[in-house]
């Protein structure tokens, strides 16, 4: 999707990976946010392709790393120049491509332990301020801390054209010991402030899943 910006973010001490993504269009957690426990994640956007997402996860999941997954699928794909897509498997490993032809601002940049990225962006400064939120809590918790990257960047001007949806999709070890599907998966999909949205709604999970492992408890006493 063109106008998106996106952050992919590991935490080693959870066991756990995930994205945070934004844009001015429509139902963004439909397309753009892929993740696989113990495999990786991939966010696919400029004129998005959400095969790149399973198509992606597979290769790595044969253990191909990510420098050598991205290029094999730009290298099939006759739009790639006009794609934008990061890439990080579990053991922290990335790759990125921004082709020529997505639309400006456009940038990418990696940190430890994460990766992230934008087009029709207000400034190249909206993927940078994402970067630094990540990094500001490496102990608070991984939703959290994507959740605050999106934040910075939307502070930061975010999408050139304003924001409709926004998404945050997490895997993580607890949620599969948990029977819990293995993700976090909370998507605005039509909202004046997608972000600030989004932020509620992970407050309003985190209450939920706490009731649901108390009941697990108390089912297993």
């Amino acid at each position: 999707m063109e106008g998106t910006f996106s952050l992919i973010g590991r935490s080693e001490r959870e066991d756990a990976m995930g994205i945070a993504v934004a844009t001015a269009a429509f139902a963004v957690g439909k397309r753009v946010p892929h993740a696989r426990y113990r495999i990786g994640a991939v966010a696919t956007q400029g004129r998005t392709d959400a095969s790149y997402g399973e198509r992606g996860l597979t290769l790595l999941e044969l253990g191909l790393p990510p420098d050598r997954v991205l290029p094999l699928l730009t290298a099939e794909d006759p739009e790639s120049e006009r794609r934008q897509i990061i890439m990080m498997d579990w053991l922290g490993r990335t790759a990125v491509h921004t082709g020529t032809k997505t639309d400006p601002e456009r940038a990418d940049a990696t940190s430890r332990d994460c990766i992230a990225a934008g087009n029709t962006l207000h400034s190249p400064a909206v993927v940078a301020a994402m970067i630094d939120a990540f990094q500001e809590r490496p102990d608070g918790p991984l939703g959290e801390r994507l959740v605050a990257a999106l934040q910075a960047g939307q502070a930061a001007g975010g999408d050139q054209r304003g924001a409709t949806s926004a998404a945050l999709l997490v895997v993580s070890a607890v949620d599969i010991r948990e029977r819990m599907g293995a993700t976090i998966d909370l998507r605005v999909d039509d909202h004046a402030e997608p972000v600030a949205e989004l932020c509620r709604l992970l407050r309003g999970y985190e209450r939920w899943k706490e009731g649901y492992r108390q009941r697990l408890r108390t089912e297993g006493a």
